[in-house]
């Protein structure tokens, strides 16, 4: 689910700034920091899915990338500017996922689409499309529980985090999953009528 490569994560400012707030409340408790800012992000990549889907192909080869002997990230100013660059890339690209997901469910309220496509073979495809991220939903979250509590079986300091993690995050995924399959459903119906309507 990681989009980033850990060496991003690791040093981007937005990271560094909620680790400093943590170390001030727990600064005698690591673990403690260890455990709930990485079920946190764990949560908030759930919380963002879909958005971390479109975004798998570039993570993957970011981490492809930063994994090779040959390549690593610049230091200096350089890789301060870069690892800045790619927390204003992120951060933009989840408010403009929040500012269309809002557009597009009022939109759906009054009948219309902002996505949907005059052509029937795309329309059928991207509904096609939203009902296998759906599945997938459920199937990580499915997943991810089990991974979750195995964990926590291992190691009891990651206990209360996973259960957390598996609760709250698989309620995520499941809302996910459900808003994407009912609205796969619907763009199905209307490819159907389109089909229908041309027939006629």
């Amino acid at each position: 689910m990681d989009f980033l490569s850990f060496h991003l994560v690791q040093k981007s400012p937005v990271t560094s700034i909620w680790q400093h707030v943590l170390e001030r409340h727990y600064i005698d408790q690591p673990d403690t920091i260890h455990k709930y800012s990485g079920t946190a992000l764990q949560l908030l990549l759930k919380l963002n899915f879909p958005l971390v889907v479109l975004w798998s192909p570039i993570g993957y080869l970011i981490n492809v990338g930063l994994s090779s002997s040959s390549l690593n990230l610049p230091s200096g100013l350089l890789g301060t500017a870069l690892i800045v660059a790619a927390d204003v890339v992120i951060l933009a690209s989840v408010a403009a996922f929040w500012y269309l997901i809002a557009v597009e469910l009022e939109a759906r309220r009054h009948g219309s689409s902002m996505v949907r496509l005059e052509a029937r073979t795309l329309e059928t495809v991207k509904a096609v499309a939203l009902v296998i991220v759906g599945v997938a939903a459920v199937v990580y979250a499915c997943w991810d529980a089990h991974r979750l509590l195995l964990l926590g079986q291992l190691n009891h300091n990651l206990f209360w985090s996973g259960i957390l993690n598996a609760v709250l995050g698989g309620f995520v995924l499941l809302i996910w999953a459900i808003l994407l399959i009912k609205i796969s459903v619907q763009d199905f119906r209307i490819a159907a009528e389109r089909r229908n309507a041309a027939k006629v």
